[in-house]
């Protein structure tokens, strides 16, 4: 959801868009997985206004968020893992993620887009649609082979941190100095 919070806010500050070095999306949520028609959408913007507060509980493929067992654990033992949100907040979902998809040709900041290639919470044909139709000259998109949801949990996060990482490398440009220890096989830089 920070993706889509991330996209509206830009959009709708396009001063301050224009000063960043950059910004990563990880799994941004810029589409919803399962198409709703029309009547959906007006039933959920109906309950939004006079019920915003009604909670209504997803059905959420819990194997499917991450591949990582242990994290798993914790999100069920802790209950996290009941997705609930209200109406009101799935109203404001479906209002910004087709703003997202109407004004991407507006997006002309640098940007590296992460998606797991097994997503099943946001819809990665989204995401590309939305990549494909921004104007930034800097733009990069890796795809996580194997990866669902929560990239920075799964086993092969290391190639997440690896292009955030450089991604950050190329866009800092004020004299940085560089951090941590050099790893010689990937270049890169890594925080002790």
């Amino acid at each position: 959801m920070g993706g889509l919070t991330i996209n509206t806010f830009l959009g709708l500050n396009p001063q301050i868009a224009e000063k960043l070095a950059g910004v990563i999306y990880s799994a941004p949520f810029f589409g919803i997985p399962r198409k709703m028609n029309i009547a959906e959408k007006l039933v959920i913007s109906g309950l939004a206004k006079v019920m915003d507060e009604l909670v209504m509980i997803s059905s959420l493929p819990i194997h499917k968020i991450c591949r990582n067992k242990p994290y798993m654990r914790m999100v069920l033992q802790t209950r996290k893992a009941n997705p609930f949100m209200t109406a009101g907040l799935l109203n404001s979902w479906i209002k910004n993620h087709d703003r997202v998809a109407t004004f991407a040709h507006k997006v002309n900041y640098p940007y590296l887009l992460l998606l797991g290639e097994k997503d099943v919470i946001v819809d990665n044909s989204a995401s590309r649609s939305w990549h494909a139709k921004t104007t930034s000259t800097i733009k990069e998109i890796k795809l996580l082979v194997g990866s669902f949801h929560e990239l920075s949990k799964e086993p092969n996060n290391g190639q997440m941190f690896e292009a955030v990482l450089r991604f950050i490398a190329k866009r800092v440009t004020d004299g940085a100095k560089p951090f941590g220890a050099l790893d010689p096989k990937t270049g890169i830089r890594f925080a002790k």
